[in-house]
């Protein structure tokens, strides 16, 4: 899966580039394809089941 682009501001970035790099981070993120509603469901059951055996793995140590 592609990683998002990372944009940082800081107090060197001039006052009017935030409009800028805001506009620049959203074109960026809409050619970052969406998930299909499968993959969002087997995605979401997987962190499911991986936050329970985190927890058992806490009740066993």
């Amino acid at each position: 899966m592609p990683s998002l682009p990372v944009i940082r501001i800081d107090a060197a970035t001039p006052v009017g580039a935030g409009s800028d790099l805001v506009r620049s981070y959203l074109r960026d993120i809409g050619r970052v394809p969406l998930l299909s509603h499968e993959q969002e469901i087997t995605l979401g059951r997987q962190v499911q089941e991986l936050m329970a055996l985190e927890e058992l793995e806490q009740e066993l140590t």
